[in-house]
């Protein structure tokens, strides 16, 4: 296997390093299958979305994990766990449809998940955002006016621990607190940054060198090898081909940082990555070339892995 097939491979493999500590361990372990079917609803950007609603509705424990049968007509917990994942993204894809068609905010959605499309037009009708109150009176108008005991930490600070008989008027409120959540742990945190940054820049440096001073004393140097080395085949190819790889781990770590999706977890696969191109050119190279592409990918990726940013 070449340098560059082995940095792909171990970026694909270190993807989920830094595993999310807000989803439970019984919802996290679908989040692949969550993602398959959100990419074929094209909503993959939406995969956290969907497991904070997996973690309300089910916290993975049940078979029907997104509660989603009544979307489809059916009673309720009818639904095998991949069908209801299934189902479950085809109904939220439709509510965000719907609900960027009535300009209605994201925590709306949420809630029309757990009450249904009517909730989307009755927020449009009263200023196009959710709040707790239209929530309650939503859920007082459905149910009649009943109420039922729920002790959950939130309804018991709000109103001594009860809701109305129809949904949940909580349920938004608690899919966006897990969002946050997700939100802070994706970040990695100012010294995983400065981190990221001068890992960066050390690839960016010896990508410059080997790249464009192929030969020189310094690239030489830095790569461990005598002058007489270049004689030998091969050697300004084999300095060309680790450029190629610095600069490549370099603009993937800028990337991962300000573009990407979730930040923490993406840089954190190429540090990993990049950390094991360190000791595999420390232990066939230089051994000092482990300082620039192995301790500090290193200690950005445990930065990144502490997560200093949640």
């Amino acid at each position: 296997m070449t340098a560059a097939g082995m940095l792909l491979l171990l970026i694909a493999l270190s993807s989920s390093i830094r595993q999310s500590r807000v989803f439970p361990e019984e919802v996290q372990q679908y989040r692949l299958l969550v993602e398959h079917y959100a990419r074929k609803e094209g909503i993959r950007n939406c995969t956290d979305d969907l497991l904070a609603i997996m973690t309300v509705e089910s916290g993975g424990r049940l078979e029907d994990l997104m509660q989603s049968s009544e979307s489809l007509g059916l009673a309720p917990d009818t639904l095998d766990s991949e069908s209801s994942i299934a189902q479950g993204c085809s109904y939220y894809a439709s509510l965000l449809k719907r609900g960027k068609k009535h300009h209605v905010d994201e925590k709306t959605v949420f809630q029309a998940y757990n009450y249904g499309p009517g909730y989307i037009t009755y927020v449009e009708k009263n200023g196009g955002v959710h709040s707790r109150e239209l929530a309650e009176r939503f859920a007082e108008r459905e149910s009649g006016g009943k109420k039922k005991t729920y002790s959950n930490p939130l309804a018991v600070e709000a109103n001594g621990g009860w809701r109305y008989a129809y949904g949940n008027m909580f349920y938004a409120e608690l899919v966006d607190a897990i969002l946050k959540e997700r939100r802070k742990e994706k970040e990695p945190g100012m010294m995983a940054e400065m981190l990221i940054l001068l890992t960066a820049a050390a690839e960016f440096f010896l990508a410059g060198t080997a790249l464009f001073r192929t030969g020189s004393r310094i690239s030489l140097r830095i790569a461990g090898l005598a002058p007489a080395d270049l004689k030998r085949k091969g050697i300004p190819e084999l300095l060309r081909a680790r450029g190629f790889i610095s600069g490549t781990a370099a603009l993937l770590l800028i990337y991962g940082l300000w573009l990407s999706y979730s930040p923490a977890e993406f840089c954190g696969a190429v540090l990993l990555a990049d950390f094991f191109c360190g000791i595999y050119e420390g232990l066939t190279g230089r051994p000092s070339a482990f300082l620039l592409r192995g301790l500090l990918p290193l200690l950005a990726f445990l930065a990144v892995l502490s997560g200093s940013g949640s």
